[in-house]
């Protein structure tokens, strides 16, 4: 007993393959991938707004303290210099 296929039956199994997977791409895969992508936007959005604050708060120490922000800026290159060489 030889079961024999042809190319029409490999053709229309693949065929069927095909349709399954991207029925299951559609169902599992693309919600799944649309939660991640909502949430990496939102972890952006927070970390952009975190940093615009924080260059805020900087930025008001600057012109608090317009001194100390050159003599540590001084203190930051000499150190950075330092270790370059």
């Amino acid at each position: 007993m030889a079961m024999s296929f042809s190319a029409d039956d490999a053709q229309a199994q693949i065929t069927a393959l095909r349709k399954q997977v991207n029925q299951l791409m559609e169902d599992r895969v693309g919600p799944a991938v649309s939660g991640y992508v909502d949430r990496a936007s939102q972890v952006t959005r927070q970390a952009s707004d975190y940093t615009k604050e924080q260059a805020d708060t900087v930025a008001g120490q600057v012109r608090d303290r317009p001194l100390i922000a050159i003599a540590l800026a001084g203190v930051v290159g000499y150190v950075l210099g330092r270790f370059v060489r």
